[in-house]
């Protein structure tokens, strides 16, 4: 399946509706959810080039998906995001290059700047320094701040889809980005959004030091888990593929994340009546 098979709605997230749902989604078993995305952050940060991101983020969405389906969730299903590996790896180089060029770029423009401030504006003769310098570092500093932040930003808006995509729909990486690109641009005011929410929300729980962020990472990836679906909607078809599949292995089984087609549909439906 290729990303230009995918609909997908256009302007329908809501940001505020995204926190309130994100929040109903894990609020029931919430400490759970904070060491799910705890120990997820913790092994994606241990890889290089963020090797490991794509599969902790893939598998804290199926967690999410499962857990919306009243499903069974366990850190067992949290670490079956290496099943989507490689996707999630292509689609994670793909992020880290803008990055680390928005970074570097951020970095050489703050260390020329303030080289450039100290020979403008250092004392000579042992004189006192020039005011102006202060303000000039100050400027530089919350200049670098503003452009990596709205940096990062900018690069999480045209990846915001990706990860989910790859668990959701099946898709390569380069399909979940082409993708996540193209339903960015057809959501782009509930995107950003969302992702100005997840800041401010980043800024108030800095508030209370290192436990803060910790608290608040199950309600940032369950803003991104209720955005998806306003944008990509469940398959009817296959969750009612998988009512069949239960039924006839008597046991609960994984939600099938691969696409259906109307024929396998069909099929299952005739081998039930037989």
């Amino acid at each position: 399946m290729t990303d230009d098979s995918e609909p997908f709605n256009r302007g329908a997230i809501r940001p505020m509706q995204c926190m309130r749902e994100g929040w109903q989604l894990i609020k029931d078993r919430y400490w759970f959810f904070v060491g799910l995305t705890f120990v997820g952050v913790l092994i994606a940060g241990m890889g290089p080039l963020g090797v490991l991101t794509g599969p902790m983020m893939c598998g804290l969405f199926l967690c999410l998906f499962q857990h919306t389906n009243n499903r069974e969730v366990s850190f067992n299903t949290l670490f079956k995001g290496f099943d989507f590996f490689l996707p999630s790896f292509v689609a994670t180089l793909l992020m880290v290059v803008p990055s680390l060029i928005l970074g570097v770029g951020a970095y050489l423009f703050f260390v020329f700047g303030m080289f450039g401030a100290l020979a403008a504006f250092a004392p000579r003769g042992g004189g006192a320094p020039d005011p102006m310098m202060f303000l000039v570092f100050f400027a530089l500093i919350a200049a670098y701040g503003f452009v990596l932040t709205t940096g990062i930003v900018i690069i999480r808006a045209f990846f915001f889809f990706s990860y989910p995509l790859i668990v959701d729909r099946q898709l390569s990486g380069v399909e979940a980005v082409k993708l996540s690109i193209r339903a960015m641009w057809g959501n782009l005011g509930g995107v950003l959004g969302v992702l100005v929410l997840i800041e401010v929300l980043g800024l108030v729980s800095s508030l209370l030091c290192c436990i803060g962020p910790i608290l608040e990472l199950p309600l940032n990836v369950a803003m991104y888990a209720v955005a998806y679906r306003q944008v990509f909607p469940e398959d009817d078809r296959l969750r009612e593929l998988e009512r069949f599949s239960d039924e006839d292995d008597d046991e609960p089984r994984p939600v099938s994340d691969a696409p259906v087609s109307s024929t396998e549909y069909q099929d299952k439906e005739s081998g039930r009546g037989a």
